[in-house]
């Protein structure tokens, strides 16, 4: 699984730096998160074998910002 950790590290073009960082807004933010996997937990055996599911893409939803970042 160690394979897998760099898997939800940003993109080098979604980085934020000192330019795009959002200015503190009253609203409140919320991150909606989806991850889809490219096995079924029928497919590995059970959801015991987790670890064998496999990443297909991760995606976050950015209320403050209206912008999503994804993850393959």
């Amino acid at each position: 699984m160690s394979e897998q950790l760099d898997l939800f590290t940003e993109p080098e073009k979604n980085k934020l730096d000192s330019e795009n960082i959002p200015n503190s807004s009253n609203d409140h933010r919320i991150l909606y998160f989806d991850l889809e996997t490219q096995k079924s937990a029928d497919d590995v055996g059970g959801w015991g074998n987790i670890h064998d599911m496999k990443l297909a893409v991760g995606v976050v939803w950015d209320s403050v910002d209206q912008k999503h970042f994804s993850y393959l």
